[in-house]
């Protein structure tokens, strides 16, 4: 669950708990894939590009600039997100 006003990314069970736990914090998400592998993308809506956070822990920026635009290289508050069979984004 992209949690936009926390500035994270919270996981919870299927199965009733009362709390979630934090996978990804210090992002203002407004959109979340995950591949086949376990990686998840986030887009950051602040900073106008898609985050990736793989599953050893790193985290790296896939697609935007950083800055808000309508170039091919730039996203302007991305939103929702998809990820293909193929793994395009």
């Amino acid at each position: 669950i992209t949690d936009w006003g926390n500035q994270r990314v919270v996981r919870w069970p299927l199965q009733k708990a009362e709390q979630g736990e934090v996978i990804v914090s210090n992002t203002k998400g407004t959109g979340l894939a995950i591949d086949k592998y376990g990686n998840i993308y986030v887009s950051d809506g602040d900073y106008h590009c898609v985050q990736q956070y793989t599953v050893n822990g790193s985290t790296k920026p896939v697609a935007g600039s950083g800055a808000a635009g309508n170039a091919l290289n730039e996203l302007n508050t991305p939103m929702n997100l998809f990820i293909d069979g193929q793994g395009a984004l």
